[in-house]
């Protein structure tokens, strides 16, 4: 894992210190009860009416102006960033993305260049297009076209925030590691993250090259197959810190006017999911993202697809990427990040889900 940066934060010390930060302790009843951001039965997304919706806590938007006070308390307070790592595959690194460019946050690591020295003008290869990385994969290589296609790891930070981005996009050994990794730097009281969020199986339903003309119910069971050791290595790391798996959304092509052929693998592939967090104690599925997902898409995708309008919108932009939502569905997801990373340092109001508010000093 690479070091927490932040060191040289200046912090104030003694009665200025006591006066405007409270330092977290650990509290488990607390993560657990801001964890129901994260929970489609616990939280109300903000899209719903009060008045209607069942008893639950609500989940609404945490400004970045707000996160920057909590995150400048945490890192105070503890003489280090937050830390927030996100392993998988694009699904996941748009996430990073987000918070990237909400917060300022620089990247760190190589020259994409540098990681694929035989490849020209590789930049323009790889997906993200990042300038900077700290693990290079070739996805495709294709010396009959000339066509390549590239794939990183990523790290963006400042003195308050520290993002890692693992890209796995299979439920292999390389992923396991990434988990094992992490759990034995809890276990040596190192540089723990605050929330650990996963994601796999959409490069299962939607494979590519050779991978493509695999049967649809075959797509399904190798899933199942490589995630059968997870439980183990996710609950050894849920015992240190947060873990969130995020549920695959669908593949969008309704906008384009094209039907999805693997909506049912996608749906299979979140049971399995399911199934295996069920047998990690600690762990949690990220059930309300998908909820969001599917409200933007049908509430105004679709729509304006059906009207033949979607192109002259300014939305379009957030429609017509059938693998990835966009700005509005991440702001949302990004907000529970933060809410959740922030809820020991930062009062929110009565009845939110992270309400508990700033923890005692210790």
């Amino acid at each position: 894992m690479t070091p927490p940066i932040g060191s040289d934060v200046s912090v104030p010390t003694g009665d200025v210190a006591s006066a405007f930060f409270s330092v977290p302790s650990l509290d488990l009843h607390s993560d657990h009860t801001c964890s129901r951001v994260f929970s489609l039965s616990d939280s109300r997304p903000f899209w719903e009416a009060e008045d209607t919706a069942p008893p639950r806590c609500g989940a609404s938007s945490l400004g970045v102006s707000d996160a920057r006070v909590c995150l400048r308390r945490l890192t105070n307070s503890r003489q280090r960033p937050a830390h927030l790592v996100l392993v998988g595959d694009s699904r996941a690194r748009i996430l990073l993305e987000w918070l990237s460019a909400e917060l300022e946050l620089q990247f760190e690591g190589r020259p994409v260049q540098d990681l694929f020295p035989d490849v020209a003008n590789a930049s323009r290869h790889v997906v993200g297009h990042p300038a900077l990385c700290t693990e290079g994969f070739k996805l495709f290589d294709s010396t009959r076209t000339h066509w390549q296609k590239l794939a990183c790891s990523l790290v963006a930070a400042s003195p308050l925030l520290r993002v890692e981005f693992f890209w796995r996009a299979h439920a292999d050994d390389a992923y396991l590691n990434v988990l094992n990794a992490l759990a034995d730097e809890c276990g040596r009281g190192g540089a723990c993250p605050d929330l650990v969020v996963l994601t796999a199986g959409y490069w299962y339903a939607k494979p590519f090259q050779d991978e493509t003309r695999m049967p649809l119910q075959e797509r399904v069971l190798r899933f199942r197959k490589d995630m059968l050791p997870f439980a183990r290595h996710v609950q050894a790391l849920a015992a240190f810190t947060k873990v969130v798996w995020k549920l695959d959304g669908p593949e969008m092509t309704e906008s384009s006017g094209k039907n999805s052929l693997i909506g049912g693998v996608i749906l299979s592939s979140n049971a399995v999911v399911f199934d295996v967090y069920r047998q990690a104690l600690g762990a949690q599925p990220w059930t309300s993202s998908l909820a969001d997902t599917l409200r933007f898409y049908h509430s105004v995708c679709l729509p304006l697809a059906a009207q033949r309008a979607l192109h002259t919108q300014a939305v379009r932009h957030e429609c017509l990427d059938e693998n990835h939502v966009g700005a509005s569905v991440r702001a949302t997801a990004g907000n529970a990040l933060l809410s959740f990373v922030c809820h020991r340092a930062l009062e929110r109001r009565p009845g939110h889900c992270c309400g508990a508010g700033v923890q005692s000093l210790v």
